[in-house]
């Protein structure tokens, strides 16, 4: 399957005035090398920044959740990057950590991590891929413009066949496996380069990279995670 195509997102000049401090990549002082580990990673985690959530909301496709539609999501699906609804949180909740790992936008706490997993998915971006996938949400469709576009694609990975599973059939998917794991790839290689600096910075140094490599070959897509 292909890697995710990037949506347009907040400009490099907002993430740069407002996240890059923000989400500046945590640090614990004055930790023993010996006491590392759980504690240093619980130390680590915080609410949401509001610089990072006003960007979030700047992301395409964000303002809906991402299998229903409903306006405003206020919870996470972590591993994909995307917002959704209070209801659509329940039902990724049943599907495991491994495949679906949520948290509260408003009420949880963070790790560095998962804030740039969040800053460089989106619904748009998700529901893109899905679409190229034939993975529609559920048979019924949703309200979402990105749900609809996905809809109309078919069932080719056979799913979505009325099992009522309520949109969270592509989830447990080989191609939403690819997803996860090129998204976690991504956020980790973007928070190891130092402060976050917005989608437009982390996808050209990307770019960058893979041209100066081996001629920018192998029909990958340029950006995104």
């Amino acid at each position: 399957p292909r890697s995710p195509s990037p949506s347009p997102g907040p400009s490099s000049a907002d993430a740069s005035a407002a996240a890059a401090v923000t989400v500046g990549r945590g640090r614990t002082e004055g930790t023993s090398i010996r006491r590392r580990g759980a504690a240093v990673a619980e130390e680590n985690m915080r609410p949401f920044p509001p610089a990072c959530r006003r960007l979030l909301t700047c992301i395409e496709g964000n303002v809906r959740c991402v299998d229903c539609g409903e306006a405003n999501p206020e919870w996470a699906s972590v591993s994909y990057g995307a917002l959704l609804c209070l209801g659509c949180s329940g039902k990724h909740r049943s599907l495991g950590v491994k495949t679906s790992f949520v948290r509260s936008v408003s009420m949880d706490h963070w790790s560095h991590s998962q804030i740039l997993c969040m800053l460089e998915g989106g619904n748009h971006q998700l529901s893109q891929f899905f679409a190229r996938h034939r993975l529609p949400p559920s048979p019924g469709g949703g309200r979402s413009a990105s749900a609809s576009a996905s809809a109309g694609a078919g069932d080719a990975n056979g799913s979505g066949s009325g099992n009522g599973n309520s949109g969270t059939h592509r989830y447990r998917t080989v191609a939403a496996r690819f997803y996860r794991e090129k998204l976690a790839e991504h956020a980790g290689d973007v928070g190891g380069r130092g402060e976050y600096r917005g989608r437009e910075a982390a996808r050209s140094g990307r770019r960058r990279r893979s041209d100066g490599g081996d001629g920018g070959g192998g029909g990958g897509r340029s950006g995104g995670p």
